[in-house]
């Protein structure tokens, strides 16, 4: 019986770590009967880590990603090697679940393909909105797409975040309209990391393959310490931001406020709004996930007593990049 399993995302739930395993043991795991297809594109001959370029519609806004024959074509392949076998073929891209419309893939025609499968698996792994948002917030920063955190807070409560959906009922309702309820199955990324494989082990798992980490790091894409950068912002404003300048300002914050103490972009009052925010829209989502998988829920940590918060070291900003080596402060980044 051939087994299709779709990861979809969400970003920032651990997605690149999957694609880096799986394509890095493609051909062990095709020994043991997974596929991870080893897709190629002008722009990276070598192969594609990802399977971006199998979004249909969307594929066409990443065209360094879409295959010689388009996305279509490379389904076509896949299912006429693939789909009456007994094999399980492992696509991952977290560019399935994109919000913004003009960016949501064809879910109808992409049901329409799987079908060509036995069987359906499509992969969801959701995040607490909190560090979800925040982990979007440092690659938009890191790169220099993003200069100020509260433009992105609004854009939280009319859930579009970049682009991607932050209450996460819609994105069901899309999955919906081109598969099964029965064919989902969605992953806490907070329980998932406490596993011994982690999210990659979690996903390897639903193939039939257990995953022990080895020399491979499971986080590949890890944000850097998130009040530091926000400090850094000011200093580097046509130019993603240099990893020692960052490194060096979280010193400086540590020797002030304490090596220990885990730091948010966020202030106090914009965690409690978000919190309030999606108590409500959470609960009725895990209600109806409930309905395909009883026993799923969203963890939601209370943050320690010894968080540090931007309001706590805003104050100090100049003192701490000063005494980094950076300069005084040209701007802020509130």
């Amino acid at each position: 019986m051939s087994h299709l399993i779709l990861h979809i995302g969400l970003h920032k739930t651990g997605t690149s770590s999957v694609q880096q395993v799986c394509f890095a043991h493609a051909d062990l795991l095709a020994r043991h009967g997974v596929i991870y297809p080893r897709l190629h594109s002008q722009a990276h001959p070598q192969g594609v880590v990802g399977h971006h370029g199998l979004t249909l519609n969307l594929a066409r806004a990443f065209p360094q990603y879409m295959p010689p024959h388009g996305s279509e074509g490379a389904w076509a392949k896949i299912i006429a090697d693939h789909a009456k076998s007994p094999r399980t073929v492992l696509i991952s891209s977290e560019e399935f679940s994109r919000g913004r419309e003009r960016f949501r893939v064809d879910m109808a025609r992409l049901g329409q393909i799987a079908r060509a499968f036995d069987k359906v698996t499509v992969v969801c792994v959701l995040r607490e909105q909190i560090s979800f948002v925040q982990s979007i917030c440092m690659q938009m920063t890191s790169v220099g797409g993003l200069r100020q955190v509260a433009p992105l807070i609004h854009s939280v409560f009319r859930n579009d975040t970049g682009g991607l959906w932050t209450d996460w009922r819609p994105l069901l309702d899309h999955l919906l309209t081109g598969f099964p309820a029965e064919d989902l199955h969605f992953i806490d990324y907070s329980r998932a990391n406490q596993a011994a494989g982690g999210v990659v082990g979690e996903i390897l798992h639903l193939a039939g393959i257990t995953y022990r980490p080895g020399s491979l790091q499971r986080r590949v894409n890890a944000s850097a310490p998130p009040l530091a950068q926000l400090l850094c912002l000011p200093y580097f404003p046509h130019s993603p931001l240099p990893h020692p300048a960052i490194l060096a300002v979280d010193a400086q914050i540590k020797a002030r406020f304490g090596a220990d103490r885990p730091t948010t972009l966020f202030t106090r009052p914009e965690v409690a709004a978000m919190t309030a925010h999606f108590a409500a829209p959470n609960r009725a989502l895990v209600e109806r996930i409930r309905h395909i998988q009883p026993d799923f829920d969203i963890a939601i940590p209370s943050p320690p007593d010894t968080m540090l918060y931007r309001e706590d070291v805003l104050p100090f900003a100049g003192e701490i990049v000063a005494a980094a080596g950076i300069g005084p402060s040209p701007a802020s980044s509130r």
